[in-house]
């Protein structure tokens, strides 16, 4: 049976709204993945990226107060330095709490306990090769430690910093990509429903 005009336009409208409302429904989607890869990109790869750079400022307060410690002359100077060593231990602490919090993907956690484990094992020799042995008054042997050990400990502190840093990096270039994909199929969702079924329908 033949469709009269008003029939046509209905069917027409109608299929229109279909098609408006499926791709509305993946924009909802696409937006929605936009803002939560947003969210990330904020709150977990700038933050996280903001807590390392700091991380890094404190270890080397630290290490500097450690190569620091043999040299000081006198008690006073040995317990002023000793009290750098433990601010920035503690400050190193909350830090990696504040870097676990901002993990929001929990892509770091193998980092972060990469940082840590590579900090203790530098934190653990340090009492006790640098502070311990100068204060028995093994100087020497404290910079002989410090020569052969202790500058492959730092240096497992610095590889474990550009670990964490290459998995932020890494992290962020795949939410860029996953953005810009996001947004170029909603584009073309959006322009494929502007242009969609509607036709004008045939007098015949």
């Amino acid at each position: 049976m033949a469709l009269g005009i008003r029939a046509k336009l209905l069917l027409t409208f109608g299929a229109l709204a279909l098609v408006t409302a499926i791709v509305g429904g993946f924009s909802v989607y696409g937006l929605q993945q936009l803002n939560e890869n947003g969210t990330t990109l904020y709150s977990d790869v700038l933050v996280g990226s903001h807590l390392l750079t700091r991380y890094v400022r404190q270890a080397s307060i630290g290490q500097r107060a450690a190569l620091a410690y043999p040299l000081a002359g006198t008690p006073a100077e040995r317990q002023a330095i000793r009290g750098q060593v433990v601010a920035a231990d503690k400050a190193l602490v909350d830090l990696v709490r504040q870097m676990d919090e901002a993990d929001t993907d929990r892509e770091d956690v193998e980092s972060l306990a990469l940082l840590q484990s590579s900090w203790k094992a530098y934190a653990t020799w340090r009492d006790k090769a640098i502070l311990s042995a100068v204060d028995n008054g093994q100087v020497d042997e404290a910079t002989a430690a410090y020569r052969s050990e202790g500058v492959k400990l730092e240096d497992g502190v610095n590889a474990a910093t550009d670990h964490y840093l290459t998995i932020k990096s890494q992290t962020g270039l795949e939410i860029s990509d996953d953005g810009r994909a996001t947004y170029a199929w909603s584009s073309r969702a959006g322009s494929r429903g502007r242009s969609g079924p509607f036709r004008r329908p045939s007098n015949r």
